[in-house]
């Protein structure tokens, strides 16, 4: 254990000395990082981590390469595995064509699906293969095409269409869906819209979703909820209040993103002291309860 506190007390240090917006800014390379120390609670079994996350950028003219690696040191009394290492992002990507209004450009390589589709419910999982995004003013579409399993042949294809300022609507609309190939029980489609309330005194979006499973027993999903921010005391906060519901098989059990099968209130607070240093914590209350807070430095 006190190996365990030495290492976080080193890289606490180390952020602190090299606090600003990079780390390291030169010739189009970007070199920065995170230190998050984080406890939670799920299914009565207490966890805490450090994570340390590095993350570096590249970019030449229009191309770019993105990428992120994970340094997780776990509470050795509550898994057998206390250090674990990860690849969390690396994206090559190239801007095919650009002008005023339009922009296509296409990436390959691994990241976290929630980095590229919205979900409060799914797209918790990795992509690991070819992303493309097409944006023409307030339209945007994307799709993807990534290996899920190679030993069991088992590869997925999902796409996105977002429209904002759509007139006489009031909100932002945006589909998704996703075909599980080889998982014959799961092509899933969701509608969702988001609204930014006018003249309130806060910051406030509302937003809702409704997602469907067209395959196994038709299983259906959704969540609506609320979005607060704003600015006291020279600290940046923000509060999210949601509620989620799923049926079983709704989506793939790999690729939850929310709090599970069941339903349940979900509260996410964050607050920002200063551009480094970040308290955020998370609070599930239903059929699958949770608590989590975290704490993070940026470097």
């Amino acid at each position: 254990m006190k190996n365990f506190i030495f290492l976080f007390l080193a890289f606490f240090v180390f952020s602190a000395a090299h606090a600003q917006d990079y780390a390291l800014v030169a010739h189009d390379v970007y070199l920065g990082g995170e230190t998050k120390i984080k406890y939670d609670r799920t299914a009565n079994k207490n966890h805490f981590k450090i994570e340390n996350l590095l993350k570096g950028r590249v970019e030449r003219g229009m191309s770019w390469c993105d990428g992120k690696v994970k340094l997780a040191l776990s509470d050795p009394s509550n898994t057998e595995k206390t250090v674990t290492i990860s690849l969390e992002k690396l994206l090559i990507g190239h801007t095919c064509y650009q002008d005023e209004s339009s922009r296509f450009y296409v990436q390959v390589g691994r990241c976290k699906l929630e980095d590229i589709f919205d979900s409060k419910l799914q797209f918790g999982s990795y992509l690991n293969g070819v992303n493309a995004s097409y944006t023409y003013r307030d339209l945007e579409i994307k799709a993807a095409e990534l290996i899920v399993n190679t030993v069991k042949n088992q590869y997925a294809f999902m796409a996105q269409a977002s429209y904002k300022n759509i007139p006489y609507v009031p909100c932002d609309i945006t589909y998704s869906v996703v075909d599980w190939h080889q998982q014959d029980d799961y092509v899933v489609s969701q509608i969702a819209a988001n609204y930014q309330v006018q003249g309130s005194y806060w910051p406030m979006n509302v937003y809702a979703a409704y997602s469907r499973n067209h395959k196994k027993n038709h299983s259906n999903a959704m969540y609506a909820g609320i979005n607060f921010s704003g600015v006291n005391y020279d600290c940046v906060w923000q509060l999210d209040l949601n509620f989620q519901y799923s049926e079983r098989h709704a989506i793939p059990t790999f690729d939850y993103n929310g709090m599970g099968v069941g339903a349940g209130v979900n509260i996410k607070a964050t607050v920002a002291f200063t551009d480094h240093l970040t308290l955020q914590s998370k609070f599930g209350i239903g059929d699958n309860e949770s608590i989590e807070i975290s704490t993070f430095y940026k470097w």
